[in-house]
Formats: structure tokens, C-alpha cells, sequence
């Protein structure tokens, strides 16, 4: 993955760092965070990191940014995700009301719950309400107790993608869980739907789609709704597409209802490799009422004579498809497993589709069971069977850090910019370095270095060196010309008096020193990209250490958190220096951490914490407990537990005072 000075006016993500030549004081397990802030404007879409649950509120970007807020400040096209921490928003107000073109995207249905107030006295709101016209994707959260005649968890006129999202608890007269209006395009994806109700003669109680709707339902569970008219599970006046997915345990009060699916007449709805069974009426439409266009490979409760059944009828079944209750099977939202002796196991066809509602391969085709005519051994239904019992979600890979970078203004002599990185793991990992300086002018950063020059260390010696990246130093670990393959990577600088080179180095410490040629001083970067993240080492341990001045040549440094949730530490180090022979310490550093968007959290010394962002309770035993408690008073840290992204460490000084300084990530994972 490429990361480089970015073209928005907020965080660039990048590379991290870790260091010391002369010094030890790197220790190796040293992380540096080290990304680039700068003020540039641009039209690119933007991420707002919702970082309150209050009701409303708040500035977006900031440190108390309301889901509400970031809606209305959002930008057509922009993103809107959550920090860690926030795992409630209650709604005491009106409605969510989208009405342009945003993504909405939670850390999981399991984590994340959107709701309104169920205290005494609150008032009667839908959820999410979709503006006509309108594209939106909402993904990775729970909608719950919502309560409107129309759509009491989400009402959509516009174009609506739901994917791996539980629409759960809500009330509405047509559409306990989802009101698509006439126009409206619903699209589902790896989501359940269950518990939604309606009124004593409400319909849809889990989806209500009007005259003119369009629903797309893919991988999903429709589960457990209860409605007091008709349509328990669905009800229609539109067109439906059901494909590998479950209708399972709906209600319906009418004779008539339709338990699972009411459509009414010159309404559509086709079906493949989809469960519909199990679900009860007053009369005799418990599964389906209506007409259903088959596409093949359907499992059906029962084939009553309120069911007309036309199309492919290849692999369609009917009876009890014999269905575990809806659980917690793996993955983020609820689903049913078929039971071992169930006959939706491997009579299905995939339809091309290679995962399953959790996420798990789609199909795994049991040999002892004989697949049917056409089909491909996958289970009919939202949920695929495997091979063995799998755990409830699949095994993350270990949590690394990944693509490194720092931007300081680079002085001479103890004042050039010094960063370092640890290989860990047992195999040699290759990299490119880089050292950026003209090229930073365009983006509105002064006084950048003229000819920056690298030279990249292990423990003992120099063992590449770099100045002009068209003209390769041969020597150490570079044994020919690079030039064309930085060039071919599409890792070149984008100045021929800028650095890089690449190296294939064994599990070990290096440093990287950032300098100007001739004694040159001015702003510059200095990146790390890993070229090799699927070999069995990872990049690691980093650190940058510098000198901090103020205004725009403060310390920034970012990283990237890879793969799942990791618990770090990061330090501001100053004072502590001095032991190290480093002259001219800074003797107050402060520390910001941000995300994508804003502060996500702060700290001018480590025994006082600032509460604030991703920081709501006192840190400072925590911090002592770590082992890796700053050794001077006056210097920073900050400990998180941070999801997969982007984040970026800025270095200043109390009072904007200067001096050398050290950031630091240590993973305590």
C-alpha cells in the first residue's frame, strides 16, 4: 500500500519510524508514530470520525463530534466512521436525516447500536431517514427501537445499501424495520433483520416496500418479526430479489397474511437458493402469499394454494428446513444454522457468490451428501456449513504496523532527523526508503530541503546510502542499480534530488538518517514503505527522533494499525534525553494523537490525564503498569486501544519552546 504527501487538507497516512544511530536510546521496542498533517485544501472526500454519542451536537472535525453533527457537516461523498469507545447513540430528538451522498460505516453490527430513547417520556422517532434522491451506504451497526407509522428504523426514498448491519426492536404501522418508498432502491447485504413489529393493522413488520420500490436482499436473515396485519417477514407492493438468504419464524395475525412474504397482486418477487419456512399466519399463507417468481434451488415451509410458484423450479424444496435458533454463529450479526440433519445442506447453488452472510467460504461441499442437478454443494439459505465447526469469527491476523513516515525540519549536526524500525519475525523482509524534500513545496509547506540525503544503518555500520534516487550508491545491501525498479514499485520521487532506496534486510533494528546535502537545512520526510507485507516478518518498533520547533515545524509523525485492534502506548520524550548526550532536550513535550479527521486524544504530562475524545477515564496507573512509564514528569503518553487506520502523533512544545525530541509507539499486544 502507497502512502505519500496526500492531496486533502486533513491527516496523511504513511510511514512510522524507530531510531538511533549513535545512541541506543531506541530501545527495540520502540514505535514511533510519525505521519504528515498539513494545511491544504482540496475538493477530495473527506473522513469525519464520530467521536461523542450525545444526541447532537459538537463540531465536525473535533473532539466532540456527534453522529448528527458529522451528517450535516459532511460533504457529498465523504465518510463517516466512529472511534473507539463509542458503542451507544441514543437519539432524544428527531430523526437522522441524510440527504446526500455519504457512507456511514460502523466497527460492526455487534459493537455499534443506533437507537432512540426507550426512557419514559421519549418521544416516538424513526431512525434513519433517507432523503429522495440520495446515495448512502450504511454498513457495521445496529438500528434499534425506532418508532414511526412509516418506517420506525429507517425510511428510505433514496438509493440504500445496507451491508453486515441488524435492524432490531423497531415499531412501525408499514414497516416495523424498513419503510422503502415509492422510487426507493434497497439494497441488503449480509444483514439480519429480526424482533420488528407493527401496529394490531400494520404490514411489513420487518420491511414494508411500496408500489414502485426496489428491494435487493443478498446473504441476509429475515428473522422473528411480528406483523398485525399481513407480511410478517416482508410485505410488498413492488419488486423483490431474494438470493442466498433465510425467512425464518415471521408472524402474521391475518388468515391471510403471509407469515414470511405478502405480495400483493401484479407485485414481484423472485427467489433463489433462499430458505422461506417456518413462519405462521392466522390461515394457510404462513410461508408466502402471492405469486413467487422461483430462480431455482428455494426451500419452502409450505406450498399452499395462496402460492403460485413460477420460473426455474430446479432444486426448490419444501417442508421443514430443520433451523437452529437465531444466534450468535460468527461474524458480526445474528443468523440460523441448519441442523445437521437439515436438507438445505448442499442441495444448493451459490449463484456465484463466494462467502456466506458471515463471511465464511461459500460452498463447502460435504462428499457425503449428494449435491442435486445443477447445483454446487453449497446449503440453501443465508448460512454455509463448513468442513469443521468454526469459531465465531474468523482467526484475525496478528496486528502490525505498517507504511512509516515523519516530516521535521531537518537542522544539521544533532538536529537531523533520525528515524528507526525493527524486523520482526524470521524471515527478511524488504523495503524502500525514501527522503522527500523539494516535492513538499506544492503542497504548501515552506521552506522545504533542497537535496535531501539517506543513509540507512543496522546496529553497526552503514549499509545503504542514497542522494538522487535516478543515481544508485552501490554498497552494503544494494548490489545494483535500482532506479528502474523504484521506478517500476511507483515509489519514485517525484524530484531528482530526492532519496530512495531499497533493501532486502534480515530481522534486526535499523535507523534511517534524514539530511540536507552540503549542510542544507529545511522541512522534509522521510518514509518507510513495507514492500513485502505476506512474507513471516512484519515491520515493527519504531520511533523518530528530532528537533521541534514551533508553528508548522513541530514534530509529525503517523502509522497505520493493520488487521485488528492493537493496544499501544505512545510517548512524547524530552527531558529523559539528556542521559543519552543528546544536547538541547526539549523540556516540555506535548502530544496530540489524531485519526483520520481530528484529536482523538491528548496529554502534556503523563501522571495528568486529559480527559477528552478516545480518553474518558484516568490513565496514569495504566500507563505505570506498562513497564514503559516516561522517565521525567514533564514528558507525555498516551495509552489506546486503536482499530485498523490511520493515525497521526504531533510533537510540540509548552509554550511553543524548541528542543530535541523523541515520539514513540510501543505495541503492548
Amino acid at each position: 500500500m502507497h502512502f505519500s504527501v496526500p492531496q486533502s487538507g486533513s491527516v496523511v497516512n504513511s510511514l512510522l519510524r524507530r531510531c538511533t544511530k549513535e545512541n541506543p536510546l531506541i530501545r527495540p521496542f520502540l514505535l514511533v508514530a510519525a505521519l504528515l498533517l498539513s494545511s491544504l485544501s482540496s475538493a477530495s472526500a473527506e473522513t469525519l470520525t464520530v467521536n461523542s454519542s450525545a444526541d447532537s451536537g459538537g463540531t465536525c472535525p473535533g473532539l466532540t463530534c456527534t453522529l448528527r453533527q458529522a451528517i450535516l457537516t459532511a460533504n457529498p461523498g465523504d465518510t463517516i466512521t466512529f472511534s473507539n469507545g463509542i458503542t451507544n447513540i441514543t437519539l432524544t430528538s428527531v430523526e437522522l436525516y441524510v440527504d446526500k451522498d455519504v457512507s456511514i460505516n460502523g466497527p460492526g453490527a455487534n459493537q455499534l447500536v443506533i437507537q432512540r430513547s426507550t426512557e419514559n417520556g421519549a418521544l416516538n422517532i424513526r431512525v434513519f431517514n433517507i432523503a429522495f434522491s440520495a446515495h448512502v451506504s450504511i454498513s457495521g451497526l445496529t438500528v434499534a427501537d425506532g418508532i414511526l407509522a412509516s418506517g420506525g428504523g429507517i425510511g428510505n426514498r433514496g438509493t440504500l445499501t445496507l451491508t453486515e448491519c441488524m435492524i432490531s426492536r423497531n415499531i412501525g404501522d408499514s414497516g416495523g424495520g424498513i419503510h422503502n418508498f415509492t422510487g426507493g432502491s434497497l439494497n441488503i447485504v449480509d444483514t439480519t433483520i429480526y424482533d420488528n413489529s407493527t401496529g394490531s393493522n400494520g404490514a411489513g413488520s420487518g420491511i414494508y416496500n411500496s408500489q414502485g420500490g426496489t428491494v435487493v436482499i443478498t446473504n441476509s436473515t429475515i428473522s422473528g418479526n411480528d406483523a398485525g396485519n399481513q407480511g410478517g417477514g416482508i410485505y410488498n407492493l413492488g419488486t423483490v430479489t431474494v438470493t442466498n438468504s433465510t425467512v425464518f419464524n415471521n408472524n402474521a395475525v391475518s388468515p391471510d397474511g403471509g407469515g414470511g412474504i405478502y405480495s400483493v397482486s401484479g407485485a414481484a418477487v423472485n427467489a433463489r437458493n433462499t430458505i422461506i419456512a417456518r413462519n405462521t399466519a392466522s390461515g394457510g399463507s404462513s410461508d408466502f402469499k402471492g405469486s413467487l417468481s422461483s430462480q431455482g434451488y428455494n426451500f419452502i415451509g409450505a406450498n399452499t394454494a395462496s402460492l403460485t410458484i413460477t420460473g426455474d423450479t430446479t432444486g426448490n424444496q419444501f417442508g421443514d428446513p430443520k433451523l437452529g435458533s437465531l444466534q450468535d454463529n460468527g461474524g458480526s450479526t445474528l443468523t440460523h444454522a441448519p441442523h445437521p440433519d437439515s436438507k438445505a445442506l448442499d442441495t444448493g447453488s451459490s449463484s456465484g457468490f463466494p462467502t456466506d452472510q458471515r463471511g465464511f467460504p461459500r460452498p463447502v461441499d460435504n462428499p457425503s451428501i449428494t449435491n442435486v442437478s445443477g447445483g454446487d454443494g453449497s446449503d440453501i439459505g443465508a448460512f454455509e456449513t463448513q468442513a469443521s465447526t468454526p469459531t465465531p469469527s474468523p482467526t484475525p491476523k496478528p496486528a502490525t504496523l505498517g507504511n512509516i513516515s515523519t516530516r521535521l525540519r531537518i537542522g544539521t549536526g544533532d538536529r537531523v532527523m533520525i528515524a528507526g524500525f525493527i524486523i520482526q519475525g524470521s524471515a527478511p523482509k524488504k523495503v524502500l526508503i525514501r527522503g522527500i524534500g523539494p516535492s513538499l513545496a506544492a503542497f504548501g509547506i515552506s521552506n522545504a530541503i533542497t537535496n535531501p540525503r539517506l543513509e540507512l544503518y543496522d546496529s553497526t555500520e552503514t549499509i545503504g546510502r542514497n542522494d538522487n534516487w535516478q543515481a544508485t550508491q552501490l554498497g552494503g545491501v544494494i548490489t545494483s542499480n535500482q532506479a528502474e525498479e523504484i521506478q517500476n514499485l511507483g515509489f519514485a520521487p517525484n524530484n531528482s534530488s530526492e532519496s530512495a532506496l531499497i533493501a532486502t534486510v534480515p530481522p534486526g533494528k535499523y535507523t534511517a538518517i534524514l539530511q540536507g546535502v552540503n549542510d542544507a537545512t529545511g522541512v522534509g520526510l522521510v518514509e518507510v514503505y513495507d514492500l513485502n507485507t505476506t512474507s513471516g516478518s512484519l515491520l515493527a518498533n519504531i520511533s523518530t527522533r528530532g528537533f521541534v520547533e514551533s508553528a508548522d515545524n513541530v514534530m509529525i509523525g503517523g502509522f497505520i494499525v493493520v488487521t485488528k485492534p492493537t493496544k499501544v502506548i505512545i510517548r512524547a520524550i524530552g527531558p529523559s534525553l539528556t542521559q543519552f548526550h543528546v544536547p538541547d532536550a526539549l523540556a516540555n513535550p506535548q502530544l496530540e494523537l489524531h485519526d483520520g479527521s481530528a484529536i482523538i486524544a491528548r496529554n502534556n504530562d503523563w501522571q495528568t490525564t486529559q480527559i477528552g475524545g478516545l480518553i474518558t477515564t484516568d490513565q496514569a496507573v495504566d500507563i505505570q503498569n506498562s513497564q514503559l512509564a516516561p522517565t521525567h514528569s514533564a514528558e507525555s503518553a498516551i495509552i489506546l486501544t486503536l482499530q485498523p487506520g490511520s493515525y497521526t502523533a504531533v510533537v510540540r512544545g509548552f509554550n511553543d519552546t524548541s528542543g530535541n525530541a523523541l515520539v514513540e509507539v510501543y505495541s503492548l499486544e
